[in-house]
């Protein structure tokens, strides 16, 4: 959840030993359930994408590349799908 959700962690010192990035408590006892929404650890980075309106500055056929304006998702030197 410290990647994912952006939380702290708990701090290093007093007592904590294997609880540093972990979530810590997810609610009362109240409902018996969790909750819905509740940001929890799970599966995260295989989404696919679509960013629309992308424009295509200029196509360099000697090198095969393609210039886009704007940001692209994704990490570097991952592979990119153009649609037309």
């Amino acid at each position: 959840v410290v990647r994912r959700h952006h939380f702290k962690g708990a701090p290093v010192s007093h007592g904590h030993k294997d609880q540093l990035r972990k979530s810590g408590s997810i609610g009362a006892t109240a409902p018996q359930r969790v909750l819905k929404g509740t940001r929890m650890a799970g599966h995260m980075g295989v989404d696919k994408v679509t960013v629309p309106h992308m424009q295509v500055v200029k196509v360099d056929e000697q090198t095969n590349q393609i210039y886009l304006k704007g940001a692209l998702p994704g990490a570097r030197q991952a592979l990119v799908e153009i649609q037309a």
